[in-house]
């Protein structure tokens, strides 16, 4: 069974879903997003640039890493997700575009 893991800000409702939550016994170490073959979270350049530019976007912002289990824990709320696919979700494309923060020619996966 997969435990999944959100990166929240709670002031403007947004989040970032970083994965499954690999642990060792009850500590998360890592998240992953995709299968086994794919690539670790911080090889992913587009996944990379979205978590920096959202934790400049919510800096002083309260921001909560929400492991499935817990009891804020809800993927189903209205949030807005970063790279979601609902009406209420901006896709990872949109939320980069313009960005400074993103060297131009960045990996693109």
């Amino acid at each position: 069974m997969s435990v999944y893991t959100d990166l929240v800000c709670t002031q403007c409702d947004v989040r970032l879903w970083l994965g499954k939550t690999i642990h060792d016994g009850h500590q998360p170490i890592y998240y992953h997003r995709g299968s086994a073959e794919d690539p670790p979270n911080w090889a992913i350049g587009e996944l990379n640039a979205v978590l920096w530019k959202m934790l400049a976007d919510h800096a002083r912002h309260p921001l909560k890493v929400i492991v499935e289990g817990d009891s804020d824990y809800n993927p189903d709320s209205d949030a807005t997700e970063l790279g979601g696919v609902s009406d209420l979700d901006v896709s990872f494309t949109d939320y980069l575009r313009d960005w400074p923060g993103r060297s131009p020619g960045a990996d693109n996966r």
